[in-house]
C-alpha cells in the first residue's frame, strides 16, 4: 500500500535540511504442520512458545463478499476530481497523490471502459459535495492559504499558530494536523535508540474529542482522532473514528490506509476487533485497494493479485496498480514476470521512485549488474534523499562485494525513515554476509519491532543463530518464519536440517516432503530426503527419492559431485537387491565422470560377476 500522508508530510527531502539528516495462506495444516509452528514439548520450553500470539489473519474471510458496485467512468472521474483537491487542501499529499494518479488512468466511457456498472452517483451519494462549499471557509481563505504555506515550508508551529482563532472544519483539521506533525518532528529529532512519544498527540486528541463533543467534528477531523488515538495505543477508539469518518467520507484514502495498519502491524486482539469490524465499514470502490493490500501483506497472494487485476480493469495502465502487481509476482517468486512488469511502469513513470527498492532486490536477485547500476544511477540523480534510493545504492553496492558501503547507504535510508521496513531486513543479510552476526541480530530484531509480520526477518534470525551453531534457538525462528509464510518452500528446508540437526529424523521428513510438496521440481528436498535414509541406513526409502533427484538433475543439466555419489549409492542398493539391470545403468552412468570412472567400473565388474554366478546357477538348476 502507498506511503501514508503522515510519513509523507515528514519527508527530508527539502533541500534546506542539514547535510547529516540527508545522509543519514492458508490456515496451518493438520497434524504435523499445526505441532511444528505450535511448538512442540519436547523443543526445549521457552524457545519454541506457540506461536498464538502471532496468527495467520484470513484476510480473504474478513474480506469475503466485500465487492464493491463501480459507478460509471465519468462518476468516478468527477469524484477523484473533488477527492484530489479537498485533499489537496488538507495537506494530505499521499492520498492528494493517489486520487489524481487514479484519475488520469480512470477508464474513458467511449473507449469502452465500461467497467463501471452502477451508473452516475445519485446526488444523496455525492458524499464530497458539502466539503467541496464550505462557507465559513471561503470567509478563512487567507488566513487558510498562509497556513498552507507554511505547511509546505514544513513550518508547523507557525502553520498551527496562523490557524489557532479560526473555527471553520477545513481551518480546525489543519491547526491540529499542523501540532500532530510538528510534533513527530521532535520525535523523529530524538538521538538514535531512544523512544520519544509524540509530545502533541494528547493536546490533539483532547482538542478533536471536545469538538466531536459538541458535534462539529467532520469526517477529517474524525480521520485525524484515530490517527492520534492510535498513537496512543488506543485501538478501540482509533477505529471508532476511522469507522466514523469513512463512513462519513468514504472516499478518504488516509483513514482506509490507518485501518489496513491496524489490522496488519497490531496485536492478535486488535486484528481480532478490526477484522471483525470490517462489516460496519462503508464497501465503496476505494475500499477495494484495502481489500487487495490485505491479502498481500497476509501473503494471499493468488487473492491479492485477482483482487488488483480487478482495480486494473477499472484503472488500466496505472503505475500505482501495476507496481502492486508486479509486487505480487516478487512475492511469488515470479522474479523475471515481476521485472517485466516494473520495467512496463518505468516505462511510463521513468522517475518513479516509489517500489523502487523491491525492483532493485529483484535486480539483486537476477544477478543483473548493468540494469541495478543504470536504476542506482537515476535514481542517485533525480531522487537522491529518499530511503528507497539509498536502498537501491545498497542493493547495487553489495552486488558489488561492497559490503560496507553497502551498509552505509542501508544506514543513510534508515537516517530518513527510522521505520523503513526494508532498510533494517537487508542491513540484517548484508550484516551476515559480513559475519558480523551481533549487528546483524540486531538488525533484525529492529525490523520485527517495525513489522512483527515480515518472515524475512524471522527467517534471517534463524539462519544467524544456525551459523552459530545454536539450533533450538535457530528452530524456534525458523517456526515464525514459516508461520507466516506457510507455502515457501525455503521455510520447510530450513526446518528440516535444524529438526536433522536435532537427531528429530521424523520432523525432518515430514518437513523436507512438505517443501517437495510445495515445489515439486526442486532437487534440494529430494537430496536431503535420500541422505537422510542414507544415513539411517535405509536404502531402500532413498531409491525412490534418488531416482526424482537424479531425474531432476539430468532435466536441468546440473552435474556436480553430489549427483555422482547419489548415483554411487543408488547403483549400488540396486546391485544388492539383485536389480541388476538397473544397477548397471546407474554405473554407466557414473563412468562418464572422470572423477568417479574408477568407481564405475568396479561396480560394472561386480554386476557382471553376479550376472555370471546367476547365469551359473540357472544352468545347474535347469541339470
Amino acid at each position: 500500500m502507498e506511503t501514508s500522508d503522515i510519513d509523507v508530510s515528514m519527508a527530508t527531502s527539502d533541500s534546506m535540511l542539514s547535510a547529516s539528516r540527508r545522509d543519514d495462506d492458508e490456515e496451518e495444516a493438520e497434524g504435523f504442520e499445526h505441532s511444528i509452528l505450535s511448538g512442540g514439548k519436547e523443543d526445549g520450553g521457552a524457545l519454541s512458545p506457540p506461536l498464538s500470539h502471532l496468527p495467520t489473519i484470513r484476510a480473504t474471510t474478513a474480506v469475503k463478499g466485500r465487492k464493491a458496485a463501480w459507478p460509471r467512468p465519468a462518476a468516478v472521474k468527477e469524484e477523484l476530481r473533488a477527492l484530489t483537491r479537498l485533499f489537496h487542501e488538507r495537506h494530505l499529499l499521499e492520498s492528494a497523490s493517489w486520487a489524481s494518479e487514479l484519475l488520469l488512468y480512470c477508464d474513458d466511457e467511449e473507449e469502452g471502459g465500461g467497467a463501471g456498472v452502477g451508473g452516475a452517483l445519485p446526488p444523496q451519494q455525492r458524499y464530497y459535495q458539502p466539503y467541496l462549499t464550505d462557507p465559513l471557509a471561503d470567509k478563512e481563505r487567507d488566513h487558510i492559504m498562509y497556513a498552507r504555506t507554511l505547511l509546505d515550508l514544513r513550518q508547523y508551529r507557525r502553520a498551527a499558530h496562523a490557524l489557532s482563532r479560526l473555527e471553520s472544519n477545513l481551518a480546525v483539521f489543519l491547526h491540529n494536523y499542523a501540532l500532530y506533525l510538528s510534533g513527530e518532528v521532535q520525535k523523529d529529532d530524538a538521538p538514535e535508540g531512544v523512544d520519544t512519544p509524540n509530545a502533541e498527540v494528547v493536546e490533539v486528541a483532547n482538542r478533536l474529542k471536545r469538538r466531536r463533543k459538541e458535534g462539529k467534528l467532520d469526517a477529517f477531523g474524525h480521520y485525524l482522532l484515530g490517527v492520534v488515538s492510535r498513537r496512543q495505543g488506543k485501538t478501540g477508539e482509533a477505529l471508532m473514528s476511522l469507522t466514523t469518518s469513512l463512513t462519513q467520507f468514504p472516499g478518504l484514502w488516509a483513514a482506509w490506509q490507518e485501518v489496513s495498519a491496524l489490522a496488519t502491524e497490531e496485536d492478535a486482539a486488535t486484528k481480532g476487533v478490526v477484522m471483525s469490524s470490517f462489516a460496519s465499514l462503508p464497501v465503496h470502490w476505494p475500499s477495494s485497494f484495502l481489500d487487495a493490500h490485505l491479502c498481500l501483506s497476509v501473503l494471499e497472494v493468488e487473492e491479492a493479485e485477482e483482487r488488483y487485476s480487478d482495480l486494473h480493469l477499472h484503472f488500466r495502465g496505472c503505475p500505482l496498480i501495476k507496481t502492486e502487481l508486479a509486487i505480487v509476482r516478487y512475492t511469488k517468486l515470479e522474479y523475471e514476470e515481476s521485472r517485466k512488469v516494473f520495467e512496463e511502469v518505468l516505462a511510463v513513470d521513468p522517475y518513479r521512485n516509489k517500489s523502487m527498492d523491491v525492483y532493485s532486490n529483484i535486480l539483486y536477485v537476477l544477478g543483473d549488474k548493468g540494469r541495478l547500476s543504470y536504476v542506482a544511477y537515476n535514481a542517485q540523480k533525480y531522487n537522491k534523499y529518499t530511503p528507497e534510493t539509498c536502498c537501491v545504492l545498497a542493493n547495487y553496492h553489495s552486488l558489488r562485494g561492497e559490503g560496507e558501503k553497502a551498509i552505509t547507504s542501508f544506514k543513510r535510508a534508515l537516517r530518513l525513515d527510522k521505520r523503513f521496513l526494508s532498510a533494517w531486513t537487508l542491513m540484517g543479510h548484508e550484516y551476515l554476509e559480513l559475519r558480523n552476526v551481533s549487528a546483524g541480530i540486531d538488525a533484525y530484531k529492529r525490523a520485527i519491532q517495525v513489522q512483527p509480520r515480515d518472515f524475512r526477518a524471522w527467517y534471517g534470525l534463524g539462519q544467524t543463530y544456525e551459523i552459530l551453531r545454536m539450533p533450538f534457538y535457530a528452530l524456534y525462528f525458523y517456526r515464525r518464519s514459516a508461520s507466516l509464510r506457510p507455502n515457501d518452500s525455503r521455510m520447510w528446508m530450513a526446518l528440516g536440517k535444524c529438526s536433522e540437526m536435532l537427531d528429530k529424523v521424523e520432523d525432518a521428513v515430514r518437513c523436507y516432503e512438505r517443501s517437495l510438496s510445495i515445489r515439486k521440481g526442486s532437487p534440494d528436498p529430494l537430496l536431503h530426503l535420500s541422505k537422510l535414509y542414507i544415513k539411517q541406513k535405509r536404502e531402500d526409502k532413498a531409491a525412490p527419492y534418488l531416482e526424482r533427484y537424479l531425474a531432476v538433475q539430468a532435466e536441468l543439466g546440473v552435474e556436480n559431485n553430489e549427483t555422482y555419489e547419489m548415483l554411487k549409492v543408488l547403483a549400488t542398493f540396486e546391485k544388492n537387491k539383485g536389480n541388476l539391470a538397473k544397477a548397471e545403468k546407474h554405473a554407466r552412468a557414473l563412468c562418464e565422470y572422470a572423477m568417479a570412472n574408477r568407481e564405475g567400473k568396479a561396480l560394472l565388474e561386480d554386476i557382471e560377476r553376479l550376472r555370471s554366478q546367476h547365469q551359473q546357477e540357472g544352468r545347474e538348476e535347469e541339470e
